[in-house]
């Protein structure tokens, strides 16, 4: 019988309001009136306070490190600098998170974990984090391995 032993999570640094992340969001993909109060609803009703990124820009209104520092923030990120960043963090992240379910279940032996599951809905990279986290934790080989990748925000 299978069954979770430990559940871990870890955040990326920069904490931003959902309402902060909604106004750059209207800014950045260049929303009339209309658009922008849809959004803004749809942001609100979500029941999300704040949100986790690496990036730092969010909240920001000019001086950004990833988005455009141009008037209508053009060009916007294109698909492979969004998963460039992606692969250029998640692992650290993924085994932050992994490090603290070693911390609630000290007694745990990495040679007995049989399942790894990964889910993003932010980024995908081949050969994959799945294989970096085995890699990098030295888990077994014969893991069985399930990825589900969700749609990441494109333009």
């Amino acid at each position: 019988m299978s069954y979770i032993t430990a559940i871990g999570t870890a955040n990326p640094s920069n904490k931003v309001s959902q309402s902060a992340i909604a106004e750059f969001m209207v800014k950045a993909m260049q929303l009339n009136e209309s658009e922008a109060r849809k959004l803004k609803a749809l942001y609100r009703i979500t029941g999300i306070e704040s949100r986790y990124s690496v990036l730092s820009d969010y909240g920001k209104e000019q001086g950004f490190a990833f988005y455009s520092n141009s008037e209508d923030m053009e060009p916007f990120p294109s698909t492979k600098k969004r998963l460039e960043l992606f692969r250029k963090h998640s692992l650290q992240i993924s085994l932050d998170a992994i490090t603290a379910c070693f911390v609630k279940r000290p007694d745990l032996e990495k040679k007995s974990i049989t399942h790894l599951i990964v889910v993003s809905c932010t980024g995908m990279y081949a050969p994959g984090l799945d294989i970096d986290i085995v890699k990098s934790l030295g888990l077994p080989s014969t893991i069985q391995r399930l990825c589900w990748l969700g749609n990441s925000l494109t333009r």
